[in-house]
């Protein structure tokens, strides 16, 4: 019994092998690998750095009577940043201007003097002496009213300093004084940056920093899921090296208005030092 069910098997397993087709052997897909000449590339750490970095100073003094922005504020350019007192300034201001109606006064008499002695000089009825005091004192007075003039645009000044403004577009980075502490010329006001120009700054040994010249193609690494790169506009290479650090900075400027990056942020330079022969496999294979 046992030997007819194990007959009956062989023949449904012979049976079924019979039915199904063998598949031939696919061809394999062939590439011609070759040599190309390609770009090499040198990778370093890189520090974003804002071209322009400012720290706004007093050039008057008084007491701080109003602050209008802080830390981490976006200011436009122009912007009152805060105002100084002004009660010293305005009075010299008030002086100066007085000083001018005093001597243009003074001027003007001695324009008259001046012109009613050149008519007497040509009847002979005063002496040359008498004229030369007369210009004299003209010209004199013109140079009072030039000095005044000189004066009242100093003090001017003095009043418009007491309105600190922003020199450009950029964030507050620190706020170096309170409302009512007294200042002076000279005394850090805010510190800030601007984002609109950014350059990356980096450190390169000294035997690739040979290769490497002003008009050498530089690209910023930002970012690395997905990578995202940015051609530098500029490229500087100081003239000297860090005899500590062996390596010479490179400074390679970013176009204006990059975005996604700010100042401090640590990223990848990578330099385009020269051209070598490399064997290069499709990606697809």
């Amino acid at each position: 019994m046992l030997r007819k069910i194990a007959i009956q098997l062989f023949t449904l397993l012979t049976t079924a092998t019979a039915l199904v087709p063998i598949a031939p052997a696919n061809e394999l897909d062939r590439y011609e690998v070759v040599e190309h000449e390609v770009t090499r590339e040198r990778l370093f750490d890189g520090v974003i750095e804002a071209i322009r970095s400012t720290t706004v100073s007093a050039q008057t003094q008084g007491r701080v009577i109003e602050i209008n922005f802080d830390i981490d504020d976006f200011v436009e350019k122009d912007a009152v940043l805060l105002k100084i007192s002004d009660h010293e300034q305005s009075a010299r201001a008030a002086q100066a201007n007085a000083a001018i109606s005093q001597v243009s006064a003074q001027l003007r008499l001695a324009e008259a003097n001046f012109d009613r002695y050149e008519t007497l000089l040509a009847s002979n009825t005063i002496s040359r002496s008498e004229f030369d005091d007369a210009r004299t004192a003209l010209q004199q007075a013109r140079a009072n009213l030039q000095n005044a003039e000189a004066a009242r645009e100093e003090a001017l000044k003095q009043v418009d300093y007491t309105v600190v403004r922003a020199p450009y577009s950029g964030i507050v980075t620190a706020r170096l004084v309170e409302l009512g502490e007294a200042v002076s010329p000279g005394v850090p006001l805010m510190s800030g940056f601007s984002l609109e120009r950014l350059r990356v700054r980096t450190e390169v040994p000294n035997q690739f920093a040979q290769r490497i010249s002003e008009d050498v193609n530089v690209e910023v690494i930002l970012g690395a899921q997905p990578e995202r790169r940015v051609s530098s506009t500029k490229v500087t290479v100081f003239p000297f090296a860090n005899p500590r650090s062996n390596s010479v900075t490179v400074r390679a400027k970013l176009p204006d208005n990059t975005e996604g990056i700010y100042p401090g942020m640590l990223t990848k330079v990578a330099f385009s030092t020269e051209q070598v022969q490399r064997i290069l496999v499709p990606q697809s294979a």
